[in-house]
């Protein structure tokens, strides 16, 4: 879509408006003529800043604190993004975690190498400090109860798990209901998303059409005149 858009002002509309030089532009032709010459005049600057924002996100990313800050962030992206993070990271946690503690890991250990995995800073501190809480004494169901950051059908499942001497039979099966659904929300993000491309690129190409049009209108009608 956005290399669409920047072809369309680099390449397309500067050949299209050499039709009209030495006229008076309507308001509309001259905005996108000076949009047009935006992306000419700064087209590499752009894809560079691009380039190094991504780059020095990248860099504060890799550092501890900003590691949390910015995984923290991703974990509050609205519009069902940051539930899908969340989910992601849960169900890793608990596939590995079921899966170390039916190979005899203990579950502290379990904790640990867990946290390792989740692929979010945020969580991995906190399995983490789960791990410290259960090598206190401390059961694993209470350390996470009433944590926002642990979903209250985990936390129960967990006690359940703890109760039955079977939790990594318990740990599994949520793994494998978040995985569920993810694909689900996934699934609706991807049919909301696809009207909005749509009316988008249906607003660039209707804008400049129009504007392209609107002065070839007026040259005909002051020919006729």
């Amino acid at each position: 879509m956005f290399l669409a858009v920047g072809v369309l002002m680099t390449v397309v509309i500067p050949k299209l408006m050499t039709l009209f030089e030495g006229q008076a532009l309507p308001a509309s032709t001259q905005t996108l003529i000076n949009i047009s010459h935006f992306f000419q005049s700064y087209w590499i600057v752009m894809i560079l800043a691009v380039i190094i924002g991504i780059a020095m996100l990248k860099i504060y990313h890799n550092t501890r604190n900003g590691a949390y800050i910015l995984d923290s962030i991703m974990l509050e992206i609205p519009l069902g993004f940051g539930k899908i993070i969340r989910k992601v990271a849960l169900s890793k946690f608990c596939r590995l975690f079921s899966n170390l503690l039916g190979s005899g890991v203990t579950v502290v250990e379990s904790l640990k190498i867990s946290a390792f995995a989740v692929g979010n800073e945020r969580y991995k501190q906190r399995i983490l400090l789960m791990a410290e809480d259960v090598k206190r004494g401390i059961k694993l169901a209470d350390s996470v109860a009433d944590d926002p950051m642990i979903p209250d059908m985990l936390a129960s499942m967990i006690q359940v798990g703890e109760e039955t001497a079977e939790l990594e039979k318990v740990v599994v099966k949520i793994a494998t209901f978040y995985d569920e659904e993810v694909d689900l929300q996934i699934a609706g993000i991807s049919k909301i998303i696809e009207p909005i491309i749509l009316v988008f690129m249906a607003v660039v190409v209707g804008g400049v059409a129009l504007s392209v049009l609107q002065p070839i209108m007026n040259l005909s009608q002051n020919i006729g005149g």
